[in-house]
């Protein structure tokens, strides 16, 4: 193998490195605003109040009953 060889190879390897490591943060970041992000509350908290369930919407809310 010669030297060219090697070093073309340790550059694809850190492409793909990178590569796997740009589309990681990026799920990452998706998930966290799809799943954790304040809509997916709104939409917990319209579905609990749909399902006629208000202890859960309340708890959503993190609101206390007088």
């Amino acid at each position: 193998m010669g030297n060219s060889t090697v070093l073309r190879t340790v550059a694809l390897w850190l492409l793909f490195l990178m590569l796997t490591i740009a589309a990681g943060a990026l799920a990452i970041v998706l998930v966290n605003a799809k799943v954790y992000g304040p809509q997916q509350q709104v939409r917990d908290y319209f579905q609990a109040l749909q399902d006629g369930d208000g202890p859960k919407a309340l708890g959503l809310l993190r609101a206390s009953v007088p």
